[in-house]
């Protein structure tokens, strides 16, 4: 039987987070491939070194004992059910875990027959697989598999392993004019669930608590006592305030405003941050460089340009992180040709000191726009930055259109100029206008400029550059932010 106090659903999530997004089905075309596969992966044990293509039989076996072992055929049905809800509020028609939970349903009257796990798979001295299971890799693969049953809750945990703790809390994105909230659960240092977000205007609404109070009657029940929250500003100092927002954030009075009792404060960028080191694969969507996954070591720089210019860094080891938030994007613009001198001088009538975030950022499109036109001598009308981005990305005005490329080559030399400064073997795109630009990136000069460093073009030609697509990465990075923080 499960642990007390552990829900069916908390079993299936797991399941059906490990399926969500992922390519199970490559290197098994069966369903118990599939079951073998989301199982290794929540127990942590890398597919290359169970030799998954010994034989289909194995698998099917192996993937059975375990099921058997984490699911007692008496809850089978309640699990699958759960399965189903979980599967249709995860993203989209995509996720492979619908494709399964058809198959799972066929397969659920073969488990009806199981009365109890095999008695083998959970004792606490040396497991003795099956005569069918026998072999170097099955029995690596139920040694490992041990752990998987305390993850899941089996009320017989080997070697005194105790099940892991799951914590809820309510992630919250506070921007200038918006603020959005999700529901989220951590397990582990990790974020294993984040719900559907609601977002309510900043103007709306007095002060952040009253927001959090409109969140909770939507929930119509409780919400959790613990909180993480991304800031759109510095969050050092007494009194937290945004330029657009009326909201004033006192850190010291959180946990009596919003009634939780832990909290983690993180910039906003920080949280994109995060989000980069805990995101699956499918999130990050290659550029340009070696086409293959962030390395698991070093320095992996993010920079995100939005409404103003983010830079971090995500220092990686031996499996753990450590997230830099820094002002970056503040640095002195640095013109390239003199066309990019001839916008430096534009904004140096305009402008005190010019940074990059000037330029390669939301607004900065609009400064590139009113250069270029200055150079050509064109009269153009004031229009607003929405406007004038729509403009760009259709293509359907030509001056709008090279403002567009010469900001991605401004993005590129600085994203470059950014990996060189923090050591970076890997480098990742965010913020809102990277994700507009997802399209047009790989196919702009985006990656000439990202490797023209002189002596060191080489060295620049070997580093990844992906772009962050994940749906929510400022509430998923904030909720793995206190995961990361509130360790058990």
């Amino acid at each position: 039987m499960l642990a007390e106090g552990v829900a069916h659903d908390v079993v299936a999530r797991r399941m059906v987070e490990q399926l969500a997004g992922h390519d199970l089905t490559a290197s098994a075309p069966s369903w118990d491939g599939k079951w073998l596969s989301i199982l290794l992966r929540a127990a942590d044990i890398p597919r290359h070194s169970l030799r998954l293509r010994d034989t289909v039989v194995a698998q099917r076996e192996a993937a059975r004992a375990i099921l058997r072992a984490c699911v007692p055929a008496g809850e089978l049905d309640a699990v699958v059910e759960s399965m189903r809800i979980h599967a249709i509020a995860a993203r989209g028609g995509t996720n492979p875990a619908h494709r399964a939970l058809a198959d799972a349903r066929e397969e659920r009257e073969r488990w009806r027959a199981v009365r109890r796990p095999p008695r083998n798979f959970v004792t606490r001295g040396p497991l003795t697989p099956p005569r069918s299971l026998r072999g170097r890799t099955i029995r690596r693969f139920h040694n490992r598999a041990r752990s998987l049953v305390a993850r899941a809750g089996h009320e017989t945990v080997p070697n005194g392993m105790k099940p892991l703790a799951t914590t809820k809390l309510v992630a919250i994105d506070i921007g200038g004019t918006h603020a959005r909230f999700a529901l989220a659960e951590v397990e582990d240092g990790r974020v294993v669930s984040l719900a559907p977000e609601s977002t309510f205007k900043t103007a709306e609404h007095a002060s952040l608590q009253l927001a959090l109070e409109a969140f909770a009657a939507e929930q119509m029940a409780p919400l959790p006592r613990n909180a993480a929250i991304a800031f759109a500003g510095p969050i050092h100092g007494d009194v937290l305030k945004l330029t657009n927002n009326p909201w004033v954030i006192r850190p010291a009075l959180i946990p009596e405003k919003l009634n939780v009792d832990r909290y983690t404060l993180v910039n906003d960028f920080g949280a994109v941050a995060h989000a980069v080191a805990r995101c699956d694969a499918e999130h990050l969507e290659h550029i340009c460089g070696p086409e293959r996954d962030l390395p698991a070591k070093g320095v992996i720089s993010v920079v995100g340009p939005g409404t103003g210019l983010g830079v971090a860094f995500v220092l990686r080891g031996e499996g753990d992180y450590h997230v830099g938030e820094t002002e970056g994007g503040h640095v002195d613009y640095a013109p390239l040709d003199s066309i990019e001198d001839g916008v430096l001088k534009y904004l140096r009538n305009r402008f005190r000191r010019v940074s990059a975030e000037r330029v390669v950022s939301g607004p900065g499109l609009n400064n590139i726009y009113a250069a270029l036109a200055l150079l050509e001598e064109r009269t153009v009308a004031p229009i607003d930055d929405k406007t004038l981005w729509a403009t760009a990305l259709q293509g359907s005005d030509s001056l709008a259109a090279a403002a567009l490329d010469r900001f991605c080559l401004s993005l590129g030399a600085f994203a470059g100029d950014i990996a060189l400064a923090q050591g970076g073997v890997g480098v990742v795109i965010g913020g809102g206008v990277g994700l507009r630009l997802a399209e047009h990136l790989p196919k702009s000069g985006f990656a000439h400029r990202f490797v023209a460093k002189g002596r060191f073009e080489r060295m620049m030609s070997d580093i990844p550059v992906k772009l962050i697509r994940h749906p929510q990465p400022g509430l998923y990075g904030a909720a793995a932010a206190f995961a990361q923080g509130h360790k058990a």
